[in-house]
């Protein structure tokens, strides 16, 4: 399980890199912004667990979290 973490942290870490490369980037920054905004939405669904059958975990975040679209 740690092993699969870890290969989904650092595969994360280079989508998120290429996201936020600047120069030379063939990606539009729409599509950068929209990419990002999906990447943070997913993360808080599946941080821990499945966020879709955990509704007492989705409930604790939203109420100590406001959440900006």
């Amino acid at each position: 399980m740690r092993e699969m973490r870890g290969l989904i942290d650092s595969t994360r870490r280079e989508l998120l890199g290429m996201v936020l490369e600047t120069k030379g980037s063939l990606v539009p920054r729409e599509c950068k912004d929209l990419f990002w905004m999906m990447s943070k939405v997913l993360h808080l669904f599946y941080m821990r667990n499945d966020g879709y059958t955990s509704p007492k975990e989705m409930y604790s975040y939203c109420f100590n979290n406001v959440i900006i679209v």
